[in-house]
């Protein structure tokens, strides 16, 4: 009966770890694609066009993306304004804590995605499995590049997993709930639209 706990506290371990990592990382390296974001959420907050802005004195400093090249007509800023206003609680801070903030962030993010869908497994062996895996997979490049680069796809994830299992659930399928997670996740990432509608309309259908 001890393997459980055993087990759980080499998990802990092996996340704690993992973080410890990213955190050196991060406090290392410039987070460049969380700077775009951030300036981005600040220029909206001032009423500035954050697609087409560009940083010159005497501006304030906090609203300079450094990686901008001032030779091309747009900045560096690609996501949607919705995105950016999900940035509005960090502009506040200075950079330093608003790049450890989102990355306290993405840890959350994933593990709460994991922790949805270890719900859903129907075994607790399938459970610790899912638990192995998430935590290995937090030492894999794809993971360090996305926390190195302070992207966004993690929250994508999470979102898309909320609807799905929304979605899925028999009494919350056609709630208000899953119209707001879908209409803020396709708000965050236009395409996704593509994946979304098709489950709405045959939804619809079949009722």
């Amino acid at each position: 009966s001890t393997l459980p706990v055993v087990s759980g506290v080499v998990l802990g371990l092996l996340l704690l770890l993992s973080f410890g990592i990213d955190w050196d990382n991060v406090t290392a390296g410039g987070t460049i694609d969380f700077r775009n974001r951030l300036t981005g959420a600040r220029l909206l907050q001032t009423h500035r066009d954050a697609y087409h802005y560009k940083w010159r004195k005497p501006e304030p400093p906090e609203l300079c993306d450094p990686y901008n090249n001032l030779a091309l007509p747009i900045s560096r800023v690609t996501v949607t304004p919705t995105l950016l206003m999900l940035n509005f609680p960090l502009a506040s801070l200075r950079y330093r804590p608003a790049q450890h903030a989102w990355l306290i962030a993405q840890w959350l993010l994933l593990l709460g995605t994991a922790f949805l869908w270890m719900r859903a497994l129907p075994s607790t062996r399938l459970r610790w499995l899912w638990a192995a895996a998430v935590t290995g997979f937090t030492y894999t490049v794809t993971w360090r590049h996305h926390t190195d680069r302070g992207q966004a796809y993690v929250l994508i994830l999470f979102l898309l997993s909320c609807w799905t299992l929304i979605a899925r659930h028999a009494r919350l399928g056609n709630s208000l709930w899953g119209g707001l997670v879908a209409g803020l996740l396709v708000a965050v990432r236009p395409p996704l639209v593509l994946l979304v509608a098709p489950f709405i309309l045959m939804r619809r259908r079949g009722q």
